[in-house]
């Protein structure tokens, strides 16, 4: 028998999963209109505020790097709130630079870095 909260814990751990994978590694920038608040805050200067400066910052970045990837080591769930440790990769999934943790956009402080 599974517990109520790890199974909700395993749900938004799959919804983070999904929001990386279409996002970020399939560069489908209007997958942030299902998991992106629009009041999301952006810590990275590079990035504008909202979830459509997010959209536009990676728009820009998928264009000039169509091998952009990101792999996830950890996902950590507490709750509503989550926290992602991964890595960018090339195109054969070698590691170009560790990104520390972070916190998932969709977390209820809406704040990531």
């Amino acid at each position: 028998m599974t517990l109520p909260f790890v199974k909700a814990n395993m749900e938004i751990e799959r919804l983070v999963r999904d929001f990386y994978q279409e996002f970020f590694n399939g560069h489908d920038v209007q997958a942030a209109l299902k998991y992106v608040r629009e009041d999301y805050i952006q810590h990275n200067p590079g990035v504008g505020q909202g979830r459509q400066g997010l959209m536009d910052a990676f728009a820009e970045k998928f264009r000039k790097n169509p091998e952009f990837r990101l792999k996830i080591h950890t996902i950590i769930v507490d709750g509503d709130c989550v926290v992602v440790y991964l890595h960018s990769v090339d195109s054969q999934g070698k590691s170009l630079a560790r990104i520390p943790a972070r916190q998932a956009p969709m977390c209820p402080s809406t704040s990531g870095w």
